[in-house]
C-alpha cells in the first residue's frame, strides 16, 4: 500500500458571498468534500490522508497538495480531485446542509 495525501483549502472567498453566512457554509463545504474525498478513495481501494481545511478570511487562489509515493496513485488521486470538484459542488448546494446556510 502506498502513502498518500490529498490536502486542500477552502477560502471564504471563493464559495461565492450569496450564503447567509459565508463561513459556516465554507466549512459545511470543506467538511462535506473531506467526506467525498475520503469515499472516493476508499471505492479506488487508496488509503489516502484526506484534508480539507477553511481558511477563513483568505482570498484569491486557494492551495491543494496531492502526494503520492507512487505515480499511478498519485495520478488516480488528481483524477478523484478534478473529475469531481464540479459535481461535489453542485451536490453540497443542493444538499439539506446547505439550504439551511
Amino acid at each position: 500500500m502506498s502513502n498518500a495525501t490529498i490536502n486542500i483549502e477552502i477560502f471564504d472567498d471563493s464559495i461565492g458571498d450569496e450564503w447567509n453566512n459565508v463561513e459556516a457554509a465554507a466549512e459545511s463545504y470543506a467538511e462535506f468534500l473531506e467526506q467525498r474525498l475520503i469515499a472516493r478513495c476508499a471505492e479506488a481501494n487508496i488509503d489516502a490522508d484526506v484534508r480539507v481545511t477553511f481558511r477563513p478570511n483568505m482570498a484569491g487562489c486557494a492551495p491543494r497538495f496531492i502526494w503520492a509515493d507512487d505515480q499511478d496513485t498519485e495520478e488516480t488521486l488528481q483524477s478523484i480531485v478534478d473529475n469531481y470538484s464540479d459535481q461535489d459542488w453542485m451536490a453540497f448546494c443542493e444538499s439539506d446542509a446547505a439550504r439551511t446556510l
